[in-house]
C-alpha cells in the first residue's frame, strides 16, 4: 500500500467543498496565471469551472476523494461521445466569459497532447491505441490540500486508481503543467514523450501516459515513496 489515506466515490455533496480546494491549489499554477492575469478574476473563475468539472465528472467520469475532502482526482473515461464532448467544451467556455479565448487555445492544446501520448508506447508490452477501442482514463484534474502535503494524499489518489486501471487492462492519460505531478507519475510507470508549449512564451505542459497491465496485472516499475501536495495534474479541462 502506497498509503493508509482513505479514498471514496465523490457524491453532488462534495461539490461545494472540492471546487474550493481545486481552486486554491491552481490559482498560482503557471497556466492558471497565462490564462487569466488578475488574481482576484482567477480565483472566482475557476471555482465556477471546478464546479462544473465535478459536475461533468459526476455525470461522465469518476471522482474520487480522499480523507475528508482533502484530496480530489477526476478522471474521464477516452474517448466519449462527440455529443459529451460538445456539451463539455461548451459549458466550460461558456463558464470562463471574457477569458474564452485563451481556454479555447488550452483546450486545443490539450486535444494535441492527449494525441501525441497515444501515439507513445507506454512500455515495451504495450501497442499503440487502435481505432474503436476504450482507449483508458484520462486524469483531469488531481488537487491535494497544501497544509497537509506530508500525508501523500496525491499518492494515495493514484494509487486506488492505478489499481482500478490494472483490473480493467485499461491505460492511462494525463496532461500536467506541473512538475511534481509530472515527476510523481514518472515513478509510478508513467511516459512522457517531453514537454509543449501553450505559446512561445508561455508555460510548458508534458503529456503522460500509462500502460495497460499486462498478464501479470503489472504497468509499470514499482515506485517509491513519495508525498502529496496541492499539485494539479491538468492545464484545463479534460475529455
Amino acid at each position: 500500500m502506497d498509503s493508509e489515506m482513505t479514498v471514496r466515490a465523490g457524491t453532488a455533496a462534495d461539490i461545494g467543498e472540492l471546487s474550493g480546494l481545486l481552486a486554491e491549489a491552481f490559482v498560482l499554477n503557471p497556466v492558471a496565471a497565462w490564462l487569466i492575469g488578475d488574481v482576484a478574476n482567477r480565483y472566482t473563475t475557476f471555482l465556477r469551472v471546478f464546479e462544473m468539472e465535478l459536475e461533468q465528472g459526476l455525470a461522465h467520469g469518476i471522482v474520487r476523494v480522499a480523507g475528508n475532502r482533502e484530496g480530489v482526482a477526476v478522471w474521464q473515461p477516452y474517448p466519449m461521445l462527440l455529443s459529451t464532448v460538445t456539451a463539455h467544451e461548451r459549458e466550460y467556455l461558456g463558464a470562463v466569459g471574457i477569458y474564452r479565448r485563451r481556454f479555447a487555445h488550452l483546450w486545443a492544446a490539450r486535444d494535441e497532447h492527449r494525441a501525441a501520448a497515444l501515439r507513445l508506447p507506454a512500455g515495451p508490452d504495450d501497442q499503440a491505441f487502435g481505432p474503436g477501442q476504450t482507449l483508458g482514463h484520462e486524469l483531469v484534474w488531481l488537487a491535494a490540500a497544501p497544509w497537509l502535503r506530508r500525508k501523500r494524499i496525491a499518492t494515495a489518489l493514484l494509487a486506488d486508481h492505478h489499481g482500478r486501471l490494472d483490473a480493467a487492462g485499461l491505460a492511462g492519460h494525463a496532461v500536467t503543467d506541473e512538475e511534481y505531478v509530472r515527476d510523481l507519475l514518472v515513478r509510478r510507470g508513467w511516459r512522457t514523450p517531453g514537454p509543449r508549449h501553450l505559446s512561445p512564451a508561455g508555460p510548458p505542459l508534458w503529456s503522460l501516459r500509462r500502460a495497460a497491465a499486462g498478464p501479470a496485472g503489472q504497468a509499470g516499475p514499482a515506485a517509491g515513496p513519495a508525498g502529496g501536495s496541492d499539485a494539479t495534474a491538468a492545464g484545463g479541462s479534460g475529455r
